[in-house]
């Protein structure tokens, strides 16, 4: 057990200082699961990351407003501050507000809103787990000790003012199953200005595809996810495959109303 944990450090040590050439230092918890993924590749969900930036932020108009929709500490913000004339960030939960606050200071062109969206004005409780704070439920857990309490202020985003006035360009709503409740809020600014759109496909948070019906109806047509090919159980790549209600998860799925690929 010494050994593996020398081993650990050791291997921990030298991603430190590789990555601290190339990626932001951010402030994190200690063991939440966002902070592992950054420890480990520098950047969390990484491969999703840059496969945006291959596949979508090339073929985009990216002299707009990118909206990070559950911004949690600001790992996608800070990364989606690279492409875009400026970022607006979106987090709920206080606790990562404060952290998303600070990161946000390592650019120049990402704003903070200390509030969650949905379709309507209101304040949810929510139950969130110690280790992954990026996940909740509004729903009484079983193990009651594993979570913690907050109270999150919700507002449509078409009611966040001056936002009609805005260009926006590429939205990423990861809400842990409140896409539908933040499109149906969100409907003026999607048809006024048909932003290209990421979105977490999860069915452990409710039926997501409720919400790329809507977003069909918007005339969103053709979308693709972001799906890691294994071989023999092992790491192979990463590839953009056509969307289709398979029932399977996906960390994003994109979603525009023209071919970007």
């Amino acid at each position: 057990m010494n050994l593996i944990r020398l081993c650990a450090k050791r291997y921990l040590r030298r991603k430190a200082k590789a990555y601290s050439q190339i990626y932001p230092q951010v402030a994190a918890y200690a063991f939440d699961t966002i902070t592992i993924g950054i420890l480990v590749h520098g950047l969390y969900e990484k491969r999703h990351l840059e496969m945006l930036e291959t596949h979508v932020f090339s073929n985009i108009d990216t002299d707009g407003i990118c909206l990070d929709v559950g911004a949690n500490i600001g790992n996608h913000s800070l990364f989606f501050s690279r492409f875009f004339k400026a970022v607006y960030a979106f987090e709920p939960n206080p606790a990562l507000y404060r952290l998303l606050d600070i990161n946000s200071r390592l650019r120049n062109n990402i704003l903070t809103f200390p509030y969650g969206l949905g379709e309507h004005e209101q304040t949810l409780k929510a139950y969130i787990p110690r280790t992954n704070m990026g996940t909740l439920t509004f729903h009484p857990p079983e193990n009651p000790d594993e979570y913690y309490q907050e109270d999150f202020d919700i507002r449509p985003l078409d009611s966040v003012p001056g936002i009609l006035d805005k260009k926006i360009s590429f939205i990423k709503v990861d809400i842990e199953g409140g896409e539908y409740a933040f499109f149906k809020g969100a409907r003026n600014v999607i048809q006024t200005f048909s932003p290209v759109i990421a979105m977490e496909i999860n069915f452990r948070t409710g039926d997501p595809y409720k919400a790329v019906r809507y977003l069909q109806s918007l005339g969103y047509g053709e979308g693709f996810v972001i799906k890691r090919k294994t071989l023999f159980g092992l790491y192979k790549k990463f590839v953009l495959e056509k969307f289709q209600m398979d029932g399977n998860n996906y960390n994003l799925a994109i979603f525009s109303k023209k071919k970007i690929f």
